[in-house]
């Protein structure tokens, strides 16, 4: 497995001066002099500064754009949220195998070729992209997401600087560090565990718990901010050894009809799948023990109680943007044929239907 090299910033302005690289960023960094200011990097050390647009990195966008990468680049540096850090992923597989980001829905097409490395610069602390082998797409034409698992698109270095986090609003520091804390949670609650996210996990959802309702009300806090940081890129290595869940696999599906951040629509729909699954969650008794250990709680049951509370207290609804097709919604879950083999307790249509419902009514 394929895991980043953690640098900080002088190594970062080292290597930008001694290769041949592109930003990738969103036109709100390229203009908010916040590059220059907190991280001493000049724009014009960059071969090419390439913006990308705001939001689900969108496939069309990105087929026009890889077609505009400069041909000696040496590397991409991804500059922003997880949809930054996917862009930069998918531009680097663009670019070496000569395709289109659809040709990779489904496993349709592999990749076979050697790809440019991605230096990840997350500002925000939830997705795990920085250090994760997945990149999210929205497919432009369907408005459906999809996932490509690779171990070669996981960034080759990261730089964490919270500081470039300090300004993030409520809404996107709730979503991105509810996103980072399920994410570690299906990698944890998984039945095709594994031990290195078994340790990991616990770590960083004590650390969510307990850091970030502190930074929504401090949000100024950059040993806080610190602390988020660290559990998004832990977070990105769980989901490397255990893939995520029933909780993501609805959110994928449910996207195309709803607009709330990918984090927001995850915790709507968490509550309901933890109340499904809950009498099936059976960790090893050990590793179950670190878990309480590090979250405080004295039992299994009290620590999902508190996780569903803590959910529902953000107060988060469901934005529709255009009328569910609720069967269409459950070909798309059961297309991820591994969900069988990752979900606590077997799931059916059925049941699944009685959940969507939960969620969207």
């Amino acid at each position: 497995m394929n895991l980043p090299d953690i640098i900080d910033n002088e190594a970062l302005k080292d290597i930008v001066g001694s290769k041949n690289l592109a930003l990738i960023c969103s036109k709100n960094w390229k203009d908010n002099g916040k590059i220059e200011k907190i991280l001493s990097l000049s724009l014009s050390s960059f071969k090419q500064v390439v913006l990308v647009p705001s939001g689900e990195p969108e496939s069309k966008s990105l087929d026009k754009i890889s077609q505009e990468l400069d041909p000696d680049l040496d590397g991409l540096v991804a500059l922003g949220g997880g949809s930054s850090i996917d862009s930069a992923k998918m531009l680097a597989i663009l670019k070496a195998e000569k395709s289109y980001c659809t040709d990779y829905e489904f496993n349709k097409k592999k990749i076979t070729k050697k790809l440019m490395p991605v230096i990840a610069i997350p500002t925000t602390s939830g997705s795990g992209s920085e250090s994760s082998m997945y990149a999210v797409i929205n497919n432009s034409q369907t408005h459906r997401k999809f996932t490509i698992t690779h171990n070669s698109i996981v960034p080759s270095k990261v730089l964490l600087y919270p500081e470039l986090t300090i300004d993030l609003p409520r809404r996107i520091t709730i979503s991105a560090g509810m996103d980072a804390f399920i994410q570690a949670f299906e990698a944890f609650f998984t039945k095709d565990s594994n031990p290195i996210s078994a340790y990991l996990a616990p770590t960083v959802m004590s650390s969510i718990l307990k850091n970030l309702s502190y930074v929504i009300k401090n949000p100024g806090d950059l040993q806080a901010r610190k602390s988020m940081q660290k559990s998004s890129f832990l977070s990105g290595i769980c989901i490397n050894y255990s893939r995520t869940g029933l909780i993501h696999t609805i959110s994928m599906a449910l996207s195309e009809y709803y607009s709330n951040l990918h984090g927001e629509l995850n915790t709507i729909i968490m509550p309901y799948v933890i109340k499904y699954n809950k009498n099936y969650y059976n960790p090893p008794k050990e590793e179950m023990n670190f878990l309480l250990t590090m979250s405080g709680f004295e039992s299994l049951n009290s620590f999902l109680d508190y996780v569903i509370s803590y959910c529902q207290e953000l107060s988060l609804v469901p934005t529709q943007n255009k009328i569910p097709d609720k069967e269409r919604m459950i070909k798309r879950i059961f297309q991820d044929s591994e969900l069988y083999s990752v979900n606590p307790r077997e799931i059916n249509e059925i049941e699944l239907l009685k959940i969507i419902e939960c969620v969207i009514e």
